[in-house]
């Protein structure tokens, strides 16, 4: 177990807490952080991670977490193998309406667990993704949920 460290995005102005022992790292195509795993949790290649991305708003663009989520999950159902949406509930994040899903899907033959927060600030619509295989979700998943809900601005 590793001390955690914030990492800063200034250009998005938001913080959060890092297990110490995850690589990080910032504006990667549309991904504001990535932070995963140094080694491969598994033989394929597969990185537990969390992923920060923040998508600026146009003015027909959906506003409500719930209606984002949908957006979102129906993404999902196309691009994952196997998807299972575990859990969607109303949840909060850095003082804002969020909605929080759990799902799981397939890579490989590999059962990953998939968490995100979904919600909207400051014109963004934004998006905060777990993913870790099933069976270290008790641990490494919980390590980087809380990185996830560590997230602040300003």
């Amino acid at each position: 177990m590793s001390v955690a460290r914030t990492i800063r995005h200034h250009g998005l102005g938001f913080a959060l807490d890092v297990p110490g022992d995850l690589e990080t790292e910032q504006d990667v195509d549309h991904i504001a952080l990535i932070a995963r795993t140094e080694r491969p949790d598994v033989p394929d290649g597969f990185h537990a991670n969390l992923v920060v991305t923040a998508q600026r708003l146009g003015p027909d663009d959906a506003t409500d977490p719930d209606e984002r989520t949908d957006s979102s999950l129906e993404a999902h159902e196309r691009a994952l193998r196997d998807l299972h949406l575990l859990d969607r509930v109303e949840a909060w994040v850095a003082a804002v309406p969020a909605v929080r899903t759990l799902a799981h899907y397939n890579v490989g033959g590999r059962a990953i667990t998939l968490e995100q927060w979904r919600f909207v600030r400051d014109g963004l619509a934004w998006e905060l993704s777990v993913s870790c295989p099933t069976l270290d979700y008790p641990t490494t998943g919980a390590r980087l949920a809380m990185a996830a809900e560590s997230i602040r601005f300003g």
